[in-house]
């Protein structure tokens, strides 16, 4: 149905109230909108089937990881580990865990901007350093480190392509050989079988019939 046909069928000159107005205006910005998060959805849910293929676990390592990187600061980060080692422990399993381990940054600026920068190399980010990082020996350090995050990057997942390659060529030398006769067998079976009966015969096979 075409919305702007209903309105004028109503009356050629009729001007909609401000409610009629807003809720058009709406309708189209959310339905837009709509589409987009239905693309999004399905590039979502590609993207955790390859997580997946992976081999992540895609609860206790993927959304936990988007949990950490989507928290507002270190402690709240911490805090949350302190909790479910708990919640382990008071289950009765082993937990033999150091927290002081986590939340180790390097202290030293340098060492934080290529830290940053690794990261953002191995994710895919552009080249382009924070603006904390955007000048001098920092966005040197920070450039260093995305170069050694695009490296790493290209490492794994070149030994990601030669391991399903891989398991790929074992799984097809493991399958059984099809027992039978080769493809055409048949047919060239058929055409000796003609040619000899041809041949006994001594006839002409291309003679003209009188």
């Amino acid at each position: 149905m075409n919305a702007h046909a209903s309105t004028a069928s109503a009356g050629s000159n009729r001007i909609p109230d401000d409610r009629e107005v807003l809720f058009k205006h709406h309708m189209a910005k959310l339905g837009s909108l709509a589409d987009e998060r239905a693309e999004l959805n399905e590039r979502w849910k590609t993207a955790r089937r390859l997580a997946k293929a992976d081999g992540f676990d895609l609860g206790n390592e993927i959304d936990f990881g988007l949990k950490i990187r989507a928290a507002e600061d270190d402690e709240t980060v911490a805090s949350g580990l302190r909790k479910r080692l708990q919640t382990a422990a008071y289950l009765g399993l082993p937990v033999n865990f150091q927290m002081d381990l986590f939340g180790a940054r390097p202290d030293d600026a340098k060492e934080r901007a290529f830290a940053d920068g690794l990261d953002a190399g191995i994710e895919g980010a552009n080249p382009q350093a924070p603006d904390q990082y955007s000048s001098g020996d920092l966005a040197t350090a920070w450039m260093d480190g995305w170069h050694k995050g695009q490296e790493r990057l290209r490492e794994a997942m070149q030994r990601r392509m030669e391991a399903a390659n891989a398991e790929s060529e074992a799984k097809q030398s493991s399958e059984p050989k099809k027992r039978g006769r080769p493809p055409g067998s048949k047919n060239r079976k058929k055409d000796e079988t003609t040619a000899e009966n041809t041949s006994g015969t001594g006839a002409d096979p291309f003679a003209t019939k009188h």
